[in-house]
């Protein structure tokens, strides 16, 4: 079976010790050298702003974020207010640096023209995501470096292994407002991937530590049913981002709290979440709230995946789940889940995948407008009193 080649894409117990190098020795050695460790990853900005800074904390990995504009770092924040930590750490296992260069970002970085293209959207983006948002994304790999490449918008590159980052992006009055995020998104699940945690495109709820993961693009219905399980005592997991990690074979889901996005029609349903203001829509017609404070308490650090749901929205009729086999889930699953870049990590990413799914009992659900029938479906077929 082709794997369908796909860029994780973003709107956009106890923590394991974290394995393999921290951006510390680099760093180190970089010091030694006299040169900052930017220049270790073949970066020359030239950027005479201080740096503001701050921390986040991610299920016990630290990652320390610099730049040199207080809107760019604001930008990349905002989806991970949840992880902001106030307390000094002394060792960060991962540094990401937001810098800004007066011309095109490529002209800060050494060695693109040695680099080997493992994707570009305009030719590989099945789902065509990237082109509904006018961006085009290429990426290249280069030893231990991989870059990122949002031409004109900005460029990510990444030393996975060593835990270092640098987003860099143009100088200039209108930035595109989702670049600076998704750069570092991008740029983090890199060294995420390399050190045995994966993104995935899903939804993710749970009760009693057993969870529901819910794979699907936009318009699929997922936050939809995400936010109905969540009203109805489920603890909330993510409505957009999902990581999926290992420990001694098994499958562990692990939360990734964002701000939820929902669009007027969602809203609909839950007449509890907050009007937005005229100035928060977005040009796709969506607003965000925080769900912890629309659902007190509703916050779940991670779970034991027990069911994989693949929605879609239906207009007549009820509520329909229809059984799949883990051959048919797993085809789904690829597109949302899968980045396809360098052999070896594609494969480790590929194989976890692959043990999520036989470890779930796999479905599809058609979601009607009678959600409490849905959460109804889908309590029993949690706890095990469904098929």
């Amino acid at each position: 079976m082709p794997i369908p080649k796909f860029p994780l894409l973003f709107h956009e117990e106890t923590v394991p010790h974290v394995t393999g190098p921290s951006a510390k020795p680099v760093e180190n050695a970089a010091r030694k050298r006299g040169i900052p460790w930017t220049e270790s990853l073949g970066i020359q900005v030239k950027s005479n702003a201080g740096m503001e800074r701050a921390l986040l904390d991610i299920h016990g990995w630290f990652i320390e974020v610099t730049s040199d504009s207080v809107a760019a770092l604001g930008s990349v924040l905002s989806s991970f207010q949840y992880y902001r930590h106030a307390q000094p750490t002394p060792a960060p296992a991962i540094r990401v640096r937001i810098l800004h260069h007066p011309g095109p970002p490529g002209e800060a970085v050494f060695g693109l023209r040695d680099a080997t293209p493992c994707f570009d959207s305009k030719t590989d983006d099945v789902q065509r995501l990237l082109a509904r948002m006018n961006l085009r994304l290429r990426y290249f790999l280069d030893g231990d470096r991989e870059w990122a490449d949002l031409d004109p918008h900005g460029m990510a590159v990444v030393n996975p292994a060593a835990g270092l980052a640098c987003v860099i992006l143009p100088e200039k009055t209108d930035p595109h407002p989702w670049a600076a995020g998704y750069l570092f998104s991008m740029a983090l699940s890199a060294v995420f991937r390399e050190r045995g945690r994966f993104f995935m495109h899903a939804a993710g709820a749970c009760l009693g530590g057993r969870g529901i993961v819910i794979p699907g693009s936009s318009g699929s219905g997922k936050t939809t049913l995400c936010v109905a399980l969540v009203k109805s005592g489920f603890g909330f997991l993510g409505d957009d981002r999902l990581l999926l990690e290992e420990h001694e074979g098994e499958s562990r889901i692990r939360a990734f709290w964002e701000p939820v996005n929902v669009t007027e029609a969602t809203r609909g349903f839950f007449p509890e979440i907050p009007k937005p203001d005229t100035g928060s829509i977005s040009s796709r017609g969506k607003s965000s709230f925080r769900i912890d404070q629309v659902y007190p308490g509703c916050l779940a650090d991670s779970c034991e995946p027990e069911v994989m749901l693949f929605s879609r929205i239906v207009t007549e009729g009820g509520n329909r789940l229809i059984p799949l086999s883990g051959t048919q889930a797993l085809v789904r699953l690829l597109p949302h889940s899968l980045a396809v870049l360098d052999p070896e990590t594609a494969r480790k990413q590929f194989n976890a995948l692959s043990r999520l799914v036989r470890r779930c009992r796999c479905h599809e659900l058609e979601v009607s407008q009678d959600l409490e029938s849905a959460r109804d479906v889908l309590s029993e077929l949690l706890t095990g009193k469904g098929p």
